[in-house]
């Protein structure tokens, strides 16, 4: 009976212990941003969402590319679901901070519309959206989704400019549709990278995803997590792809070392 006692009162103190850790866990907010439309920016939002519903972590998730609302088509019923913003759009950012400031939650992945305009400017403009991410103790990154342009760089340049200042993380993702990571050139030969570094900012790659696996994925909506049964046997390649795929882009977040909140 006394080893019993013993037991429950140990169980009691790993779930009193892990509501700690949980509670002291650093707010986290998420921006993912690219150059424009094919970038493969929101192709990474969604497997960082895939991670972030398949591991059961407490998050919203915010769909802000009106024009490619691929967040919000795949991933609408898992998980918590999917919220569409338009940023573009006075107001549009309201949302996403008050669901910060009213639930606190752990983890907030916002996708920002691809396109030259930097949308940081605009929310920062009209509510001052970094400090207020500062203000509800959240620790914020921006997740840079690059190809191989200079405009690609560009837009990392100007995201650097608007956060300067600010306690902000940054994770640039080399999207290997583009060709193999050392092709990056405009970015590798650029003092954009070298301040990144000196930021802290941390380098990734996001694998090809070969356009067969693609287009199994995106005919019925699948999350990534779902593409890699197959119900159909004769998609049984395709679905064997996605998981080395995702197994990859596992792998990759992990070397950001807490950066994402994972």
């Amino acid at each position: 009976m006394a080893e019993k006692q013993v037991s429950d009162k140990q169980v009691l103190d790993e779930q009193i212990g892990d509501q700690q850790g949980q509670a002291d866990q650093q707010l986290r907010l998420v921006c993912v941003l690219g150059d424009k439309g094919g970038t493969g920016k929101t192709t990474f939002a969604r497997g960082f969402n895939d991670l972030l519903v398949t591991k059961q972590v407490k998050s919203a998730a915010f769909d802000g590319d009106r024009k490619n609302s691929q967040l919000h088509r795949h991933y609408k019923n898992a998980g918590s679901g999917v919220r569409r913003v338009d940023v573009t759009q006075r107001d549009g950012g309201d949302e996403i901070i008050n669901e910060m400031a009213a639930f606190k939650t752990p983890l907030v992945l916002v996708d920002l519309p691809g396109g030259p305009g930097n949308f940081l400017t605009m929310l920062e403009e009209e509510i001052g959206f970094l400090s207020a991410v500062t203000e509800l103790g959240y620790q914020m990154t921006v997740v840079s989704v690059l190809s191989r342009t200079k405009d690609a760089v560009n837009q990392l340049k100007e995201t650097l400019d608007i956060t300067e200042g600010y306690d902000v993380n940054y994770v640039v993702v080399k999207n290997l549709f583009y060709g193999a990571a050392n092709k990056f050139r405009s970015f590798d030969k650029s003092k954009t990278k070298q301040r990144l570094l000196d930021r802290g900012g941390v380098i990734i790659e996001m694998r090809e995803l070969y356009e067969d696996a693609y287009d199994y994925v995106d005919e019925d909506d699948l999350t990534f997590f779902e593409a890699t049964v197959a119900k159909d046997k004769s998609h049984y390649a395709n679905a064997r792809k996605v998981k080395q795929w995702r197994n990859h882009f596992e792998q990759q977040i992990a070397l950001t070392n807490g950066l994402l909140g994972l």
